[in-house]
Parts: structure tokens; sequence; C-alpha cells
């Protein structure tokens, strides 16, 4: 993604979200921030922690079912060390659901029994739900809702507006649109924000991030990449992902009327096979010990 720092990743909308968050931030009781579980460090926006001041916070790293469930327990160990609060969640599933209600009520345990000591006993408890587009934050939502209904899509943006959604009796969320920084420094995290679908596909250069993917699984899951698209040892050894790119192309016949590998095609099935987990549990970023 050479052009990447170019990019306008940061749209009207987002400048827009970031005022209303810090205008709603201050009602809000606690702080759930879901981040995605493949990559734990740049599915974290820093200007958000900066936003969140004092308030308690939930870390939710959601879509742990696309994610190395050996790396999620890593993290959850690591980021429980550094004082956050963390668990992982499957919202396809609902997996997580039962623990994250159980979490927030935790968290939120001194501070009812003040509201008891006040006589407010039935103070419903505001928690905002923070995070980076398709982080799976409306998909939490939806999880957790009874009666209301969240728009989620898999692909950034589609949350425009904040709302607060009962939940149950006890709890409301707030609902809020997916916010990236102004400035993504690291080349790192620019590529598995793109990986993910976080960064829209429409501002991207979809064969150079396709072949930075095949590079990353080459290094760190070769043999899922070998089993989903049957490719052997000899047709992988010492090529450079350009070829493999093209072998993949041939193996699913997505040509050109020419007869030659269409790259653009093959480069977005490519991409929409990983984030659908269809390679494999893959985790982006690890712990560094």
């Amino acid at each position: 993604m050479g052009q990447t720092e170019n990019i306008n990743w940061f749209p009207g909308h987002m400048a827009k979200a970031i005022r209303n968050i810090k205008e709603n931030i201050r009602i809000a009781d606690i702080v759930i921030e879901v981040a995605d579980a493949r990559i734990p460090i740049s599915s974290r926006n820093s200007d958000i922690q900066k936003i969140i001041g004092e308030k308690p916070i939930l870390l939710v790293l959601n879509k742990s079912d696309l994610a190395d469930s050996k790396q999620t327990e890593k993290w959850i160990t690591h980021y429980t060390q550094k004082g956050i609060n963390t668990i992982s969640m499957e919202c396809k599933s609902g997996k997580g659901i039962g623990l994250l209600k159980k979490k927030i009520n935790h968290l939120m345990g001194k501070k009812c029994e003040k509201w008891q000591l006040k006589g407010i006993s039935r103070k419903t408890i505001k928690a905002i739900i923070l995070g980076e587009p398709n982080t799976g934050k409306s998909s939490l939502i939806n999880r957790l809702a009874t009666s209301y209904k969240v728009k989620a899509e898999n692909r950034p943006g589609v949350t425009k507006k904040n709302r607060w959604i009962p939940i149950d009796e006890t709890i409301d969320v707030l609902d809020t649109p997916g916010i990236l920084p102004p400035k993504i420094q690291e080349v790192i995290s620019q590529n598995n924000l793109a990986f993910t679908g976080a960064i829209k596909d429409e501002v991207l250069d979809l064969e150079s991030v396709s072949l930075k993917l095949i590079s990353f699984l080459i290094e760190n899951y070769l043999e899922m990449l070998k089993n989903r698209y049957k490719i052997n040892d000899e047709e992988i050894n010492n090529a450079v992902p350009y070829e493999i790119l093209i072998l993949i192309g041939k193996k699913r016949r997505l040509l050109t009327l020419g007869g030659e590998v269409d790259t653009q095609r093959t480069s977005i099935m490519l991409l929409s096979e990983f984030r659908e987990g269809k390679i494999g549990k893959i985790t982006l970023e690890k712990v560094k010990v």
C-alpha cells in the first residue's frame, strides 16, 4: 500500500462523531471498547483512550471466532495484567454475551451501591460502546438488545448516528460510529486495518493489499494458505507473493476474456475469504514477550 499515507480514511462524519461522543461520554457510566480480536493493537484507537478519561472500561475482543484462540487468550491475559478488564466475544454465535453483562454489573457494583444509599434503586446503567470501524459494535448490540435491532453490515461506516438502546431493565447502551484516528502512523497497523476491512476498499489498491496479506500468511499461516487454495510444496517453494496470487487465480479460474488471471477479482476474493474466516482462524498481531 505504497499510497496509504495519502488515503482519506477520516471523512467528515468521523470528526462529527467524535464531537458527539465527547458530549455523551459525560453521562455514560461505563465504556465498552470493542476491538477486533485479530488485531488487538491496530483496532484500538489511542484518541478514544483520551476521550474516555477516568470512566471504567471493559475491552471486548470481538470476532474471536475468526481469530487464533491461543493468541486471543494471550491477549486477554496481556490486557488484564495491564489493569484493563478484557473478555472475548463471538457476536455471530452470541458466545460471551452473558459474561459481558456480568462484567458490566461487576464493574458498576460500587457505583450502584452508592445509588442505593441515595435511595435510587432503579437507576439505569448507561454504557457507551466505542471502537474503530468494522469491529462489530452494531452486531454486539443486536446480540444484547431484546427488542431493538441496529443495522449491522460487514463493512465500515454503516453506523452514522448515536442512539441509546435498552438491552434490559438495568442497562442502556449507546451505539456510536466507528472512529479511525486521523493519522495511522504505523505501516503494519495500516495493513492490518486494510486486511480486516476497517478501511474502505474503495480507497485502497486491493492488489497491493492482497500481496501483503499473502506475504503475512506465508510467514505465519502457510499450511492454512496451502490447504485453502490447494497449493502443493513444489508450487509454493521460492514463489513470491505475486506468483502465488496468480496461482490462486488460476486454481479458482478467475480469468479475463483473454485467459489471463484477473488479479483484481482474485485479490477481492482472497480478502473476502480471509475476512470471513474461510482461510482459517488467524490473528495478525501477537503479544510481544
